[in-house]
């Protein structure tokens, strides 16, 4: 039998049924060279496209309503290879080496205590006056100078919440394991709190310390005018006037009549919800342009989907309000309660960053929360060592679908968001993930008693790698109003995410695990799975796995190319 290593890759051809989405193997599989495979459309427009072109490679006695490709029996690392050298920008993994701070172009800024806390307490002063009256000097100083203010080792009481909005901004603890803000009532007994709509919780909004940023949306600097292809780099603009080699730029897509949802979706036949928004944004891309010429733009990273007239493509600066402001080393000590119930949380929430560009989150301690980190319409976020924990077990019920809280790390409409380092011991809801728009954001070296990875519908998007999720019973399990479509669109990627027991597959409310109702297109590499049919057009391989960790691969290669 042809194998890899002979050069041939084994590409098992499989049929879908239309009506449902379960599939079964042909007779024969199809053999492939690496040239052949590379020159297999990564992203079909239809679902005939994919059958016709499955055709004429298929043996002349087999027949099928339709028919796709995976490549599975070939091994997801028959994408990547060792080093990077099979990888295609067109093909099934995304390149998502440009998560985090400054799209990792630069590491986390360290600069010096400008002021400490302790300079700011009068007599008969609470702490949270003494912080409040840091944060107002803070925000008078020049917008271009950084601005550090240091905490002392120790417990700082804090009852309201703390808002920032100007950049270069530093809140650093002594460490998480010093500096403590203790926080005895939860944002529904805060005073000047406004609540939540509908007699809802806080459950995806509002916490002690609000990053409050408001991005340019309004600055259009271009729109494109040409198509780009998946996989590209170059894109036409009607003026280059406002644009130079070295700006970060940030090209969004917005949708009309559903037709970039159903792109995004990999044009499978599924219901794209209500996702299908007229001219609502949709994407964020940011890059920087490394070449102008004329009118045609050559950017650093290279397209993760097609640019089409009917996208509604425009040019924006990078540019907001907030920027460079960071959290650091600081342990938020909520009292124990019992979690509230999803959608009726009380407010036990540390960290909001709200339409934001790189910012950042590190050595973070979150104790009987009920949310760690929300992250809002925002870009190139990085949150390292976080880590949630709580005093006791806070599900009253002792029910796996009650939880002990709802949100660890919440990606909503945000895109380029790293999160790395993190340990989570509570069996929240949502442990970490994306939400709606939430879009190329990592997940990295996390570990947690009983984790789950969130796909949280209406196009969320993540790469989650390197992860033990602990039990796992439900790690794959995902939520979200089943009225905005699939919970992922398509090319989300779970790489070598390992359990103590078999996961089951991807599943959703009203969604069975493993139906292609889930999503299109999802790579599941190095994950022990519970064994039954899955769809066909995900690709799964249990492994092991040679690189361990996908997106600090993809980083690795493009630094040894910028060399």
């Amino acid at each position: 039998m042809p194998s890899p290593a002979a050069g041939k890759v084994l590409l098992q051809l499989l049929v879908v049924s239309a009506a449902v989405g379960w599939v079964s193997a042909l007779p024969e599989p199809v053999y492939l060279t690496r040239e052949e495979w590379w020159q297999w459309p990564a992203a079909p427009n239809s679902v005939q496209e994919a059958a016709n072109a499955a055709a004429a490679l298929r043996p002349a006695n087999v027949t099928n309503d339709a028919v796709v490709v995976s490549a599975a029996a070939a091994g997801a690392e028959a994408l990547w290879g060792k080093q990077g050298e099979l990888w295609s920008p067109k093909g099934r993994l995304m390149d998502f080496s440009y998560a985090g701070y400054k799209q990792g172009s630069a590491p986390i800024p360290s600069p010096k205590v400008t002021k400490s806390f302790q300079e700011f307490q009068r007599r008969g002063m609470s702490d949270t006056a003494a912080l409040q009256a840091a944060l107002a000097w803070a925000h008078k100083q020049p917008l271009n100078k950084w601005v550090v203010i240091g905490l002392p080792a120790g417990t700082i009481r804090l009852d309201r919440q703390l808002f920032i909005r100007r950049p270069r901004l530093i809140l650093r603890g002594a460490g998480s394991g010093k500096t403590i803000l203790r926080i005895d009532r939860p944002l529904k007994d805060t005073p000047g709190v406004t609540p939540p709509k509908g007699g809802y919780g806080f459950y995806n909004q509002e916490a002690f310390i609000m990053l409050d940023g408001r991005y340019m949306r309004d600055r259009k600097i271009a729109t494109v005018t040409g198509t780009a292809r998946r996989g590209g780099r170059k894109v036409t603009v009607d003026t280059v006037s406002r644009m130079a080699v070295g700006q970060v730029v940030v090209l969004i897509l917005s949708d009309k009549r559903g037709v970039l949802t159903r792109y995004l979706l990999n044009n499978r036949p599924l219901n794209p919800g209500s996702t299908t928004l007229n001219r609502y944004m949709v994407t964020r891309f940011a890059s920087r342009i490394v070449a102008i010429k004329g009118k045609v733009l050559t950017l650093e990273r290279t397209l993760p989907f097609d640019v089409r007239p009917e996208y509604l493509p425009e040019i924006l600066p990078q540019t907001g309000t907030v920027y460079d402001v960071g959290i650091e080393g600081l342990t938020f000590k909520f009292p124990f309660a019992y979690y509230g119930g999803h959608h009726y949380e009380d407010g036990y929430n540390c960290i909001q960053l709200w339409e934001v560009y790189n910012c950042w989150v590190k050595d973070v301690h979150g104790i009987n929360v009920d949310n760690g980190l929300f992250i809002h319409k925002s870009t190139a976020v990085q949150v390292n060592d976080l880590r949630l924990t709580q005093t006791k077990r806070r599900n009253p019920k002792k029910d796996p679908r009650f939880g002990d809280g709802h949100w660890g790390v919440h990606n909503g409409g945000s895109a380029d968001v790293l999160v790395s380092g993190f340990t989570m011991t509570p069996e929240l809801l949502h442990c970490v993930g994306s939400d709606a728009f939430g879009m190329y954001a990592v997940f990295s070296r996390g570990k947690m008693t009983n984790g789950n990875l969130e796909l949280h519908r209406a196009l969320a998007h993540a790469l989650f790698t390197d992860i033990d999720v602990g039990v796992g019973n439900h790690a794959l399990q995902s939520g979200g109003p089943s009225h905005s479509g699939p919970n992922t669109q398509a090319w989300t990627v779970v790489w070598n995410v390992r359990s103590s027991k078999p996961i089951p597959l991807p599943g959703a409310n009203g969604v069975k695990p493993g139906d292609c109702a889930f999503g299109p297109d999802l790579t599941l590499a190095g994950v022990n799975l519970e064994k039954r049919t899955a769809c066909a057009w995900w690709l799964i391989e249990k492994g092991p796995l040679s690189v361990t960790n996908l997106y600090e691969a993809q980083l690795a290669k493009r630094r040894r190319a910028q060399l």
